[in-house]
C-alpha cells in the first residue's frame, strides 16, 4: 500500500496530495496457461486456444499458442471469469476439441511466481486425439452366399502395409483404427485382396 502525507501548515490551507496528479489504482491481472500433448504423452507446438470474456464465446480477449514444449500463456487479463476453447490445431490429424474451459483469475485459483499470477486452464495437460476411420469389406460369392476366411490386406497411399483383416461368417471385415491424416481433405488408403478360400479366385 501506498502512504502519501500531507503536511497542512497555513489556516484554510488546501494540500494537493500526490503534488495535485490523480492516485492511480492499478487492476489486478493474471495468465491463463496450459499445456497441450496426443494421446502418446508428446507435446504439441503450434495449437492456438482463443480466450474470450462470454459465455457465447463471442467476445474475443487473448489467443495462446502453444511452444515447443506443448505449453502456452495468455496475455495479461484483469481478474474475472473467461472461457477458453481450441481453435487451431497444426497438424491436419488431430481432431479440434469443442470442449469449453470455464476460468477464473483471481488470487485463489492462481499461482504467484516473480510477481506474476498464473492461472492454469486445465490441471492436467490438455489431450488431442487423432482423427479415426474404418474401411466397411463385404465378401460374397458368385450366388450370393457370404464367404468367410477372406484376406485384406489395408496399405496408406505409398503402399506401406497398416493392416490386414480377414472376413467373418457373414462375409464382413473392417479396418478400424485409421489415421485420418488430413482431417480436411481426407486420407486415402488402397485395400488389396490378398488371400481367398480354397476354391475361388483372388478378386
Amino acid at each position: 500500500n501506498t502512504v502519501f502525507e500531507a503536511v497542512l501548515v497555513n489556516d484554510n490551507e488546501i494540500y494537493e496530495l500526490n503534488n495535485g496528479e490523480p492516485i492511480v489504482n492499478q487492476v489486478k491481472e493474471g495468465y491463463l496457461v496450459l499445456e497441450k500433448e496426443n494421446e502418446e504423452g508428446e507435446k504439441l507446438e503450434g495449437v492456438e486456444f482463443t480466450v474470450y470474456n462470454d459465455k457465447e464465446c463471442e467476445n474475443e480477449v487473448s489467443v495462446i499458442v502453444t511452444g515447443k514444449d506443448g505449453k502456452g500463456t495468455s496475455t495479461n487479463l484483469p481478474f474475472g471469469t473467461y472461457y477458453v476453447k481450441e481453435t487451431k490445431v497444426s497438424d491436419k490429424s488431430y481432431v479440434i476439441s469443442a470442449e469449453v474451459y470455464t476460468v477464473v483469475i483471481n488470487e485463489q485459483t492462481g499461482t504467484e511466481t516473480n510477481g506474476k499470477l498464473f492461472v492454469p486452464v486445465s490441471e492436467k495437460p490438455i489431450v488431442n486425439f487423432r482423427a479415426m476411420g474404418s474401411v466397411s469389406i463385404l465378401k460374397e460369392s458368385e450366388d450370393g452366399k457370404p464367404l468367410s476366411g477372406v484376406e485384406f490386406t489395408v496399405y496408406d497411399s505409398d503402399m506401406n502395409q497398416i493392416t490386414k483383416v480377414y472376413t467373418d461368417e457373414n462375409g464382413k471385415a473392417v479396418a478400424s483404427n485409421l489415421v485420418i491424416k488430413d482431417a480436411v481433405n481426407g486420407t486415402k488408403y488402397i485395400v488389396v485382396e490378398t488371400a481367398t478360400v480354397k476354391g475361388f479366385k483372388l478378386n
